[in-house]
């Protein structure tokens, strides 16, 4: 069955994270999207992890994830020739992802007017750290910049130190995730109206969006004081507990102290009136975590789950790699899914967000090879001749 996006084509000229995630969005929902990439491959092949710790421009885990059910061709865009096969691929085209600096595209004659000549439908996404405007624009940006400018970093490490740095690059998947809603909202208005539009997308502006809660736990429970905790947590019970064999993420309010009182056989703490609330615990905090730690260290975590869920209380296992691969949840909704890909033979990819019965996601084909589809879409598609693929190839312009 045909997916959401089935029919809609896509150019992605994106590179790294933020804009590809959004792009495997679309290309993972039914989409045909096209990866432009300029000659030596998008930045994110030299990324890891690699089989074996080995660079591969073919193996990169990163890159493979990214970059699922599209196809690839090798295209320069700075060049008279690259800027006329990106011009007729837009003429064609319902939508088309960049993440380069700003003024860049327009630099190469491939702004908004440019596009907008071509195909007046066209809806243009440009994902960067601060947006195409404002005073920060040309400014340069990591994922760790952008969280510490953004509060995500507010909470984690001693408050006495500098902020810690949490796994990955998660603002650039956020900042994605906002560029594919933002191009799906504006392609259905060009559905509706014939009208393009550009979708400026602030990777700063995402990450503010979904680390706000950081922003305004710190703001009441310490009144703007203290904003890590680091070892010693800053409510009871705290969001991370250890257990026998790792840790449980605990996220008890004042309603549920009760039931995880009880069913850490401890109710008389839960009958205590200076104890019903977060206020009152943190005052008595060295005791509570006395009179809690022995309990959560003689479970493990399967059993501290169990019972958590048979006492109303919001606690979850941390997982490992391995334990996630083998939950009986995922597997019985068939979430992770297996393909071939052409290097690396048989691999395992994340499925679906979310179950659609009559336009499902579907994974159609691993991440293209390095210019695998020259040809198919070169000659196919937009009609060049062979000896004018020669002449591309030579100025450098295709792979």
């Amino acid at each position: 069955m045909p997916g959401p996006l089935d029919g809609v084509r896509v150019i992605d000229l994106s590179e790294g994270i933020a804009g590809p995630f959004a792009t495997k969005q679309l290309a993972d929902l039914g989409a045909d999207v096209i990866k432009l990439e300029r000659p030596g491959g998008d930045p994110a092949r030299r990324l890891g992890p690699f089989p074996g710790d080995v660079p591969h421009p073919e193996k990169s885990g990163l890159f493979i994830h990214l970059n699922t059910n599209k196809r690839s061709v090798v295209v320069d865009p700075s060049t008279p020739s690259g800027r006329e096969i990106v011009l007729r691929l837009a003429a064609k085209a319902d939508a088309l992802v960049e993440s380069f600096p700003p003024g860049t595209m327009a630099s190469w004659r491939l702004g908004w007017d440019d596009l907008a000549a071509v195909n007046p439908r066209l809806v243009l996404t440009s994902v960067t750290p601060f947006g195409a405007t404002g005073p920060a624009a040309q400014r340069q940006a990591t994922d760790l910049t952008i969280a510490a400018r953004s509060s995500f970093l507010i909470a984690a490490g001693e408050p006495d130190r500098e902020p810690v740095k949490y796994p990955g690059r998660q603002t650039e998947f956020v900042g994605g995730l906002h560029a594919a809603w933002g191009t799906m909202v504006a392609l259905y208005h060009a559905d509706v109206t014939g009208e393009g539009q550009v979708v400026d997308v602030s990777i700063l502006e995402a990450a503010v969006m979904i680390s706000d809660q950081n922003m305004l736990s710190v703001a009441y429970w310490n009144g703007g004081g203290r904003a890590r905790a680091g070892r010693r947590p800053l409510r009871f019970p705290p969001i991370v507990m250890p257990v026998i064999d790792g840790y449980v993420s605990l996220l008890v309010t004042d309603l549920q102290w009760p039931r995880f009182c009880r069913m850490a056989d401890l109710e008389e703490y839960g009958r205590d009136p200076q104890l019903a609330t977060q206020r009152g615990r943190i005052e008595r905090l060295e005791e509570l975590e006395v009179a809690f730690l022995p309990w959560f260290l003689s479970h493990t975590k399967q059993e501290v789950f169990d019972l958590a869920q048979q006492h109303g209380v919001p606690i979850a296992p941390f997982n490992t790699i391995a334990e996630v691969l083998d939950d009986p949840q995922f597997r019985a909704r068939g979430y992770f899914r297996t393909m071939v890909h052409p290097v690396l033979g048989e691999i395992t990819l994340t499925g679906p967000p979310a179950i659609l019965s009559e336009t499902p996601w579907e994974l159609r084909r691993p991440a293209p090879l390095l210019d695998q589809h020259a040809d198919e879409i070169l000659r196919g598609e937009l009609g060049y001749r062979p000896d004018d693929l020669l002449a591309l190839r030579a100025e450098g312009v295709t792979g």
